[in-house]
C-alpha cells in the first residue's frame, strides 16, 4: 500500500532550516514510493479559531464562520497515513502558524485518527533537551486524537541562520527517517 505523507511545515521562512529538514524527510519518503506533500502554512490563509462552537452545534465538519484554506488542509490530514509536524522553535514552543492550524482542527479532530506522527524541530538552541517542551505541546494535541502513533522526532538544533542546519546531523537523520516510514 502506498502511504500518503503530509508534512505541515510551520515556518515563516520559505527556505529556512525547518524547510530544509522537511525536504530531506520528503526525499527519503519518496524513495519508498510514498506520496508526499509539503504544505507551507505561511503560504496559506489560516484564520484563528473563533471559539464559537458552531461546528459542534451544527454537527458540521467545517467551520461555518470562516472561509480560508483550513478545510482543504483538514481534508488532507484526514486522507494522510502519516502526518509530519515541522516547526521552528521560538521561545521553546511551536510556531504560531502551526499552533493556529492545530486550533482550527476542532471541527474534525476526531476524524484525524490512526495516524503515524513525526515531528521535525529546528532551533538555534545548543541544548537539545530544551526542545522537549515543544514535543510535549504536540503530545498534548495527540492525546486528543483517536489512536495516534508517535513514530519519530528530528531534533535540529544549533541552527539560527538559514542553512546552518546543513552543518548538523539532523539533515541526514531527517532523510533516513523519511526513508524508513514503511517499516
Amino acid at each position: 500500500m502506498t502511504k500518503k505523507v503530509l508534512i505541515l511545515m510551520g515556518s515563516p521562512r520559505t527556505n529556512g532550516n525547518t524547510n530544509i529538514l522537511s525536504e530531506q524527510f520528503k526525499k527519503g519518503a519518496q524513495e519508498t514510493k510514498a506520496e508526499v506533500e509539503i504544505i507551507k502554512l505561511q503560504e496559506k490563509e489560516i484564520n484563528y479559531c473563533l471559539g464559537c462552537n458552531e461546528c459542534f452545534k451544527q454537527k458540521n465538519d467545517y467551520c461555518l464562520k470562516q472561509t480560508d484554506d483550513v478545510n482543504e488542509i483538514l481534508d488532507k490530514m484526514e486522507e494522510a497515513n502519516i502526518i509530519v509536524f515541522a516547526t521552528p522553535v521560538y521561545f521553546y514552543t511551536m510556531s504560531g502558524q502551526l499552533k493556529t492550524l492545530i486550533d482550527r482542527t476542532v471541527p474534525r479532530y476526531m476524524k484525524i485518527q490512526n495516524k503515524e506522527i513525526y515531528y521535525i524541530l529546528a532551533a538555534a538552541t545548543s541544548d537539545k533537551s530544551t526542545l522537549e517542551r515543544t514535543v510535549e505541546e504536540f503530545r498534548g494535541y495527540l492525546a486528543c486524537l483517536p489512536n495516534p502513533q508517535e513514530k519519530g522526532i528530528i531534533y535540529g538544533y544549533n541552527a539560527w541562520e538559514i542553512g546552518e542546519i546543513n552543518n548538523t546531523p539532523a539533515v541526514e537523520e531527517a532523510y533516513f527517517m523519511g526513508k524508513n516510514i514503511q517499516q
